[in-house]
C-alpha cells in the first residue's frame, strides 16, 4: 500500500516551497508494514512562523492502514489565511516552475538514498549538488550524519542537514531528519539568513 502521498503532503504543510520538492524527488514507496509515527517542525524564517506536523500510520485487522495526520501552526494575526487546511494554495508547496524561485533543488540528492553515509566524505551528485558529510549524531532517536549540501545552480544558498544513517530509517521518512536553507545576498558574502528550519522531533516504529 502506498501511504508516502499522504505523507508527503503533511510535510509541505509544514515546509511550504522554501526547500522544494524532497518527495517528489523520491520513487514512489511500497509500505514496509507495521506502525509508524513522526512530528517534523519548521519555521519559516521570512514569516517569523512556525509549525509542526505529525504522521501516524496504524495497521487495522483488514489489512489496511489508518493514516492519521495533524498539524498546527502558530502565526501573526497579518499570516493567517482561509485556505486549504488553513494555507493558501502556494503555501501547500503548490506553485509554477520559475527559475527565479528563491530556493535550491534537493532533488539530486535523491541519489544517495540506498548509500552509506561516510563521515568526512564529499559526494559529488550528477546534477551539479554536492554533499559534505560531517560528524555523526543523533536526532529524535535515530542515528544520523550531519553535512552541507550545495548546489552549483543556486550559489546563494545551502543546506545544513542531518541525513539518517540507516537506509531503512531514510525510506520511512518524507525528507531528512534535520534541514535549514541559509540564504547570503552575494557570492563572496556570509550565509547569515535562515530561510526555513525543518527538524525532526519524534520517530517511533
Amino acid at each position: 500500500m502506498k501511504t508516502w502521498v499522504a505523507i508527503s503532503i503533511a510535510l509541505s504543510l509544514v515546509a511550504g516551497a522554501a526547500i522544494g520538492a524532497w518527495g517528489q524527488a523520491m520513487e514512489p514507496r511500497t509500505y514496509p508494514g507495521g506502525h509508524l509515527k513522526f512530528t517534523y517542525e519548521a519555521t519559516i524564517g521570512d514569516l517569523g512562523s512556525t509549525a509542526r506536523t505529525t504522521v501516524e500510520i496504524l495497521p487495522q485487522p483488514d489489512g489496511r492502514y489508518e493514516v492519521r495526520t495533524s498539524g498546527d501552526q502558530l502565526v501573526t494575526a497579518d499570516q493567517v489565511r482561509i485556505g486549504f487546511f488553513g494555507l493558501g494554495f502556494l503555501g501547500m508547496g503548490l506553485r509554477v516552475r520559475d527559475t527565479d524561485q528563491r530556493g535550491i533543488d534537493l532533488s539530486g540528492l535523491s541519489a544517495l538514498e540506498q548509500q552509506t553515509i561516510v563521515p568526512g566524505k564529499t559526494y559529488l551528485l550528477p546534477d551539479g549538488g554536492a554533499f559534505q558529510a560531517g560528524e555523526a549524531d543523533q536526532m529524535a532517536g535515530i542515528d544520523v550524519i550531519r553535512g552541507v549540501y550545495t548546489h552549483e545552480d543556486a550559489p546563494l544558498y545551502k543546506v545544513e542537514m542531518a541525513w539518517a544513517t540507516s537506509a531503512e530509517v531514510r525510506s520511512l521518512l518524507p525528507s531528512p531528519p534535520y534541514l535549514k536553507l541559509l540564504e547570503r545576498k552575494t557570492a563572496d558574502g556570509a550565509f547569515d539568513t535562515v530561510v526555513t528550519e525543518i527538524r525532526l522531533t519524534e520517530f517511533v516504529r
